[in-house]
């Protein structure tokens, strides 16, 4: 275990570096099927099991809490992982996720480019925890990925935002089997008008790949479909260099049942505060639906949309980096059929809420509740290490569900839970043994 002074000094330039990438245009340094048991002949190297260690929250009565269990720490330990920057996915009974400093130097605290980051899987107890595929860099790899993942007919497909034939201008999609063998990199990206810096997850449909890159374009962003019949690559949309029509894209893309695309953008539009954005999935009909305009309505939206399958888009956004207690997220949704934004909750901190939603949300199975995380103002000098909150679906009845408390408990979830048979899986960035991030459980209460 290392020293706490020094965990907190680590902790700080890592945020550091990862705050000052979101701002510039490019980085000067990072930001279900059916599955059978991987073959024992893989890639895949076991760790250290690691026994589970239930949490009571602090803010709730002891004997009817739900129970908050921590089910994976991230360490310095060779064949683990260091600082999840994505979400897990959920195949065939196990978790699915990457980790952005996974990697050799293990006795050094992580840093960029060193540390390259890790595909890894573990089961929904904590236990089995295995890497699957450690980055190395190079035109034949790829290395920091942020983002999660996509998985069916047992092949996982991914995105980094550096690394391939052009380093840190570039970054490349992936894909490899279950089990972590035959690695290949699909596309580098980088070259002359495309885009690079993949920091969102591809999604898979109908045996194609849609992404997006933060950079690259015309210095903007752009919106990529990967054919994998053909094996080809396709420019769906550029941002617009001057940011009109957003810029900046971050998350994931959203399909609805009509054939369009749904996205975020942290930046641009016509008040530069972001865009929620849709497009075909053949390129055509690119639209900005909302350009966010600061104040009440929020500002800078981070993630991505979530669909209800009807007509209704929700997400959340940022806010300014900082403590502000005027300027600390919103949950807003977006009618599709009448065309209009309303915000749903606007996070004011203090005991009964929090601050800075940097996920986006998910639904009940009935349509009633949105779930969803905060990241917390800690990072910025505060006091808050983000929360677990509930709310209904028109915005009533907000509840903080789990206050992360920092340190072995957990601190700053980053994207959106998974919600799994009345439980909320997830990661932090950091706490938990060395201060590298968790993996978690909540029970929901009845």
């Amino acid at each position: 275990m290392i020293d706490v002074k020094l965990q907190m000094k680590i902790r700080a330039v890592i945020l550091f570096l990862f705050l000052a990438s979101c701002t510039q245009p490019t980085p000067p340094s990072i930001d279900g099927g059916v599955l059978t048991q991987p073959s024992t002949a893989t890639l895949a190297i076991p760790t250290e099991t690691f026994t589970p260690t239930p949490v009571l929250p602090t803010n709730t009565p002891t004997a009817q809490a739900p129970t908050f269990t921590i089910l994976h720490q991230f360490t310095s330990q060779p064949n683990d992982g260091r600082i999840p920057y994505g979400v897990l996915v959920f195949y065939n009974g196990a978790f699915y996720g990457t980790t952005t400093y996974g990697g050799a130097p293990y006795d050094l605290p992580p840093t960029n480019p060193a540390n390259k980051g890790n595909v890894f899987k573990v089961n929904m107890d904590g236990t089995n925890f295995v890497v699957l595929h450690e980055f190395n860099g190079g035109a034949d790899d790829g290395w920091k990925p942020w983002s999660g993942l996509s998985i069916a007919d047992d092949t996982i497909y991914g995105s980094t935002v550096y690394g391939g034939a052009y380093g840190e201008e570039g970054g490349v999609l992936y894909r490899m089997n279950i089990n972590g063998a035959d690695f290949r990199v699909l596309h580098s990206f980088g070259e002359t008008g495309d885009g690079y810096g993949a920091s969102t997850s591809p999604i898979l449909m109908d045996n194609n790949l849609y992404g997006m890159t933060r950079w690259g374009g015309n210095g903007t962003g752009t919106i990529y479909r990967y054919d994998l019949a053909l094996d080809r690559y396709i420019q769906l949309h550029r941002f617009a260099s001057n940011g009109s029509d957003g810029k900046f894209p971050l998350g994931t893309l959203t399909p609805d049942n009509q054939g369009f695309l749904y996205g975020l953008t942290w930046q641009g539009g016509a008040y530069g505060m972001g865009t929620l954005f849709r497009i075909k999935t053949d390129g055509s009909s690119f639209e900005t639906l909302h350009d966010f305009t600061g104040g009440a309505e929020g500002k800078y939206p981070y993630d991505s949309p979530t669909f209800d399958g009807v007509r209704t888009l929700y997400g959340t956004t940022l806010g300014e980096y900082g403590k502000d207690p005027s300027d600390l997220g919103t949950v807003f949704k977006y009618d599709l059929e009448t065309h209009t934004y309303s915000v749903l909750h606007k996070f004011a901190g203090g005991a009964d809420d929090s601050g800075k939603p940097n996920g986006g949300v998910v639904l009940s199975s009935d349509g009633a509740l949105i779930y969803g995380t905060t990241h917390g103002d800690d990072a910025w000098g505060g006091v808050e290490f983000g929360c677990i909150y509930r709310m209904n679906i028109d915005g009533g009845g907000f509840k903080r569900l789990y206050e992360f408390s920092g340190g072995a408990a957990g601190a700053t979830p980053m994207r959106a839970p998974l919600l799994i048979n009345g439980a909320l899986y997830g990661m932090t960035a950091y706490g938990g043994q060395e201060g590298y991030g968790i993996i978690y459980r909540y029970l929901i209460s009845p």
